[in-house]
């Protein structure tokens, strides 16, 4: 089956998908707000580390800090992660109930201008694209735009011109990404 352009309703539809999983959506947003900001953590325990007067007998303690504070993290995107996940595959298990029941009513003679293969891609690679969105982008998008800006603040806090410094970073690796990026289109067009 050819691929139409996305509807203009397509975050309408995609909201109805998930309809009644938003409460373990938002678990795992919030998870995953809580793990960008604890990404600030490892940093403060480094800031203590400089202003403590002797070094070597916080060494150990601050470590123990550091590895705690990592395993917060990642326990929280592992949650996050999981929430998510949770949300993708009953989203994927019942649009493909909906689509087989839907397939079902369908006249043979309707069915008979798509092949087994057009029909089988249809059902299972075309809705495990939903997997992705919900259980992968959605989380990275929020942890994606947090972050920075998580580290932004603290950057700001710490030394303002260093934080501008920092920043003007942000422009040229836009630019980066555009031009490492060019042509990227047509090559997924040609390889689907």
């Amino acid at each position: 089956m050819s691929q139409p352009a996305a509807p203009k309703g397509s975050w309408k539809d995609l909201r109805s998908l998930i309809r009644g999983e938003e409460p373990h959506l938002l678990v795992a947003f919030g998870l995953t707000v809580l793990a960008a900001i604890s990404e600030l953590i490892p940093y403060g325990i480094l800031w203590l580390s400089v202003q403590t007067h002797d070094p070597a007998k916080a060494l150990v303690p601050l470590a123990g800090l550091l590895l705690l504070a990592l395993l917060v993290k990642y326990a929280l995107l592992t949650g996050g992660g999981y929430f998510s996940h949770l949300v993708a595959f009953r989203v994927l298990y019942q649009t493909r109930i909906r689509l087989a029941h839907a397939l079902s009513r369908l006249p043979l003679l309707t069915l008979n201008r798509y092949s087994s293969a057009e029909l089988r891609n249809t059902v299972l690679n075309d809705v495990e694209r939903l997997e992705n969105f919900i259980a992968h982008h959605s989380v990275d998008i929020v942890s994606a735009l947090l972050s920075p800006l998580v580290a932004a603040l603290f950057l700001f806090w710490l030394d303002w011109q260093l934080a501008l410094a920092a920043l003007v970073t942000i422009p040229l690796a836009i630019i980066a990404q555009k031009v490492a990026t060019r042509g990227m289109q047509a090559r997924i067009a040609a390889y689907q």
